[in-house]
């Protein structure tokens, strides 16, 4: 869940708010898809955003207290940084840990990611 659900501060009323949630969502979805990718040959085995921070089947409460307390994110392996895409997510990582993401950060993670998704879906792989 996004910050703003996990602490109630979303406005309900502002459809904007629902959006910036989905975004949120959204990266934690691009994080496991990400994982899951082989980089130099290396696939990790699955693991859930947040693994080493809660335990397997967390609380609302001890997602609060890790996403909104102490503010921190799902762990950005180094080897991501080896990518284009990968260390597009690290730097836009690092810099956006308030709730509110703009549009650019969000633009330089999701055109490169789509990119490349379509790479590889590409028949020949060449687009």
């Amino acid at each position: 869940m996004a910050p703003e659900v996990l602490d109630d501060s979303i406005n309900m009323k502002h459809f904007e708010s629902f959006k910036r949630a989905d975004i949120y969502a959204m990266g934690l979805v691009f994080w496991e898809i990400a994982s899951r990718c082989s980089l130099a040959g290396i696939v990790e085995d699955y693991q859930l955003p947040y693994h080493d921070l809660v335990q397997s089947d967390p609380s609302v409460e001890e997602m609060r207290r890790v996403v909104c307390d102490q503010k921190l994110r799902p762990n950005i392996p180094n080897r991501w940084q080896s990518c284009e895409v990968g260390d597009t997510c690290a730097h836009t990582h690092t810099h956006t840990h308030t709730h509110t993401h703009t549009h650019t950060y969000i633009s330089l993670v999701f055109k490169p990611f789509t990119f490349l998704v379509l790479k590889w879906e590409s028949p020949r792989g060449n687009l």
